[in-house]
């Protein structure tokens, strides 16, 4: 108790820290999108680059080199070395360069650089400050909230409890080669007259378990965002001024939830518009029929829920009634020929959602 009661005070003084640097981190986050608008208009203009915009390509051009030393594995990694080359580029420019918007061009990508970087360092912040503040049992590194053992506990009492008061019937081989219940157990046991067995649930979890090994390294390239593999994706999401494309969050969200699970695909997208649910529901004053506030948040989450219907893969549901008619006969379309069937069906309808709410 007496290490519990020392380190839970030792997470209580890290939160209160973590809390007093946020509001500065944020702070920092608006200068930089403020700035990055500054360059993106002043480089739209055909008049000549001011020397307030060149001092801001700069300075973040030395944020961006001081990130990836940071983030990296010293001053030889690549990130590292990649910035460096960027801001050497910078440097080699003539005066008379500095102040064209066209030789400039090419740097605003450094600035949207920056700007990024600010927003994912206030999305660890906060998601340091919501680890530190949950109270749970540390579990390999992780907190494992009390709410979720105790509903882990529930499930699994409740699943005891089904099985001592329904048990399994007696099996035997049915004409599709599967286990059906014995002669004369489906008079005797309610189980085997509601048809049930373990069959397809322990198809969908060798499936899932192999879904969920293999989308970590895609969820934490997606989750370095700019500096990851699949820095495009992120850019694809975002305009010129880093600002929300909604249409965009709600069809890559919704591409990526087809293949993944929707609740890590979400997240990353949340992170990736900025994790402040507040902002992005926009004005609670507008209410939530105002469509003109709250639709980035709207996208991920219609991208994420409604798109899992796209493939078997998307909800394990899908999986597990495919299963279920599988074993009892019914011939279940092929998995692309399941993926023809839900394109032909929802992707005209995900057009009109598009093009309605976003």
């Amino acid at each position: 108790s007496t290490w519990l009661g020392n380190n839970k005070f030792t997470d209580a003084e890290k939160s209160k820290q973590a809390r007093e640097e946020l509001p500065i981190l944020i702070a920092d986050e608006n200068s930089t999108r403020i700035a990055l608008n500054k360059v993106y208009n002043s480089l739209k203009s055909k008049e000549p680059v001011s020397a307030d915009e060149v001092k801001i390509i700069e300075h973040s051009l030395d944020e961006n080199v001081h990130y990836a030393e940071r983030h990296g594995h010293g001053e030889n990694d690549s990130k590292t070395l990649a910035a460096k080359t960027r801001q050497k580029e910078f440097e080699e420019l003539s005066a008379e360069d500095r102040s064209t918007s066209a030789k400039l061009q090419p740097f605003q990508a450094d600035v949207r650089k920056h700007h990024l970087h600010t927003v994912m360092t206030v999305n660890q912040k906060r998601a340091d400050i919501g680890h530190k503040e949950t109270m749970g049992v540390p579990v390999l590194g992780v907190t494992v909230p009390f709410t979720n053992l105790v509903r882990d506990v529930l499930l699994l009492l409740i699943a005891f409890i089904s099985l001592k008061i329904t048990p399994m019937y007696r099996t035997a081989k049915g004409e599709h080669g599967h286990e059906v219940p014995a002669e004369g157990e489906e008079e005797t046991n309610v189980r085997a007259a509601n048809g049930f067995t373990w069959e397809p649930i322990l198809e969908v979890a060798k499936l899932f378990i192999a879904i969920f090994i293999c989308m970590i390294p895609a969820l934490l390239i997606l989750k370095a965002g700019v500096d990851g593999g699949l820095s495009p994706v992120i850019l694809m999401v975002q305009t010129s001024t880093n600002d929300p494309t909604n249409a965009m969050y709600f069809w890559l969200t919704g591409a990526l939830s087809s293949f993944l699970d929707n609740a890590p695909t979400y997240v990353v997208f949340f992170n990736t518009a900025g994790g402040d649910p507040t902002s992005l529901m926009g004005d609670p004053e507008a209410g939530m029929f105002d469509l003109s506030v709250g639709t980035t948040l709207l996208a991920i989450s219609c991208g994420a829920v409604f798109m899992g219907a796209n493939t078997y893969i998307g909800n394990a549901p899908n999986f597990m009634v495919k299963a279920i008619a599988e074993e009892n006969g019914v011939k279940m379309p092929s998995f692309f020929g399941y993926m023809a069937w839900s394109a032909a069906i929802l992707i005209p309808v995900f057009i009109v959602v598009s093009l309605f709410y976003f």
